[in-house]
Formats: C-alpha cells, sequence, structure tokens
C-alpha cells in the first residue's frame, strides 16, 4: 500500500460517522446517548474494568444504536445490528463488528440473549464486554427518552450497595427517570447494585 494509499483510508471514526450520517433519523439523541454512556463507562471503571477498548466500542455502539429507524421502526434495533454487520467499516475485526452490533441492539428493554450470535461466536473477554457495553446504553438511552437532551450532565457515586446517579437536568426529567426504573434491571443485576437517582 502506498502512502498516498494509506491517507486515504477512511478512520474507524470516520467510517462509523458516515454510516450514522447517512441513516441516523436523530444524530442530537444520539450524540447524547453517547455522551452520557461513556460518562458513565469513566465513572464506573472500578466496577466494570473494561479498557479504552471498550470504551470505543460503546462509543460507536451509541452512535450507530438509532440507525435502524431508517426501516420498520417496531424492529429498529435488530435492524440496526444486521445494518452495522452488513455496513462497510474499515479496521475493524469481525469480533469489534459483532460487540457493536450486539450493543447497539440491546439498548432497549430486552437484554443480551445467549441465543444470538455474539454468545456463540465472541470469547469470553467479549462476551463481558457485550454485556457490561449494553448494561451502560441502556441506562444512557432511558435517560434521554424523550430524545430532548433534558440530562445535561451526571455523575455516579458508588458504594458496595448502590450506584447513584446525580442528574442535573435543564428540565423536569420526569420520562427519563421513568424509562430508567423500567430499563436498570439489567444493570442492577450485572453490576450488583441497585441504581438511585439524586
Amino acid at each position: 500500500m502506498t502512502v498516498s494509499e494509506q491517507t486515504a483510508t477512511p478512520s474507524r471514526r470516520e467510517t462509523v460517522l458516515r454510516l450514522a450520517r447517512q441513516y441516523d433519523p436523530d444524530p442530537r439523541h444520539s450524540d447524547q446517548v453517547t455522551r452520557l454512556a461513556l460518562q458513565i463507562f469513566d465513572q464506573t471503571k472500578s466496577l466494570h474494568h473494561l479498557n479504552n477498548d471498550g470504551r470505543e466500542l460503546l462509543e460507536y455502539a451509541c452512535l450507530l444504536h438509532d440507525i435502524g429507524y431508517s426501516g420498520d421502526q417496531a424492529k429498529h434495533k435488530r435492524r440496526s445490528y444486521e445494518m452495522i454487520k452488513s455496513a462497510r467499516l474499515n479496521g475493524f475485526s469481525d469480533a469489534e463488528r459483532e460487540i457493536i452490533a450486539s450493543v447497539a441492539r440491546y439498548h432497549g428493554r430486552k437484554p443480551p440473549k445467549k441465543g444470538h450470535a455474539w454468545n456463540k461466536i465472541l470469547s469470553k473477554k467479549d462476551k463481558e464486554k457485550v454485556r457490561y457495553l449494553s448494561a451502560i446504553i441502556r441506562v444512557a438511552d432511558a435517560l434521554d427518552r424523550t430524545h430532548r437532551g433534558v440530562v445535561e450532565d451526571l455523575s455516579c457515586l458508588t458504594d458496595n450497595d448502590r450506584i447513584v446517579l446525580q442528574l442535573k437536568s435543564r428540565s423536569p426529567a420526569d420520562e427519563e427517570l421513568q424509562t430508567l426504573d423500567r430499563k436498570k434491571g439489567y444493570f442492577e443485576r450485572l453490576f450488583g447494585r441497585t441504581v438511585e437517582t439524586g
């Protein structure tokens, strides 16, 4: 490969952003979910023990989690998964593509299912990534339920029994909090702590 060919090859981030720009119906929501998810990831690192590779894959899954809305809205999570798996994303291994697609798929109410592809083809370490990153994206997505960017900032305070999400909101976040109550169960089981808001 020549130098000019190397510079012409888009980066991993560029290929993800290109796919998101092409299909995401609400980029502001995806940006908000990404921001909140990365804050949660960074502030719970002592519990999930994932490294920066996991953080990068979470970011990309968040940016792409709703691209399936361009198809059947009722099945948009499955469609997002399929679109990510079939997209031409430069620089990603098959395992990384599966992780991103699976995490995007599981941002809704249903947790990762053992019968799906990720559990059959990924290593034990990568399965852990899917579980923890899925738990995080579900909480972040819940905190932007209205797609209005209500939550401006959050802090995670952790003790032996709880994770308290201290939210700074620019307006009432009632719908976000109700959705969080419905979607936090998987996160609580995985992290071994109840999730509360303050």
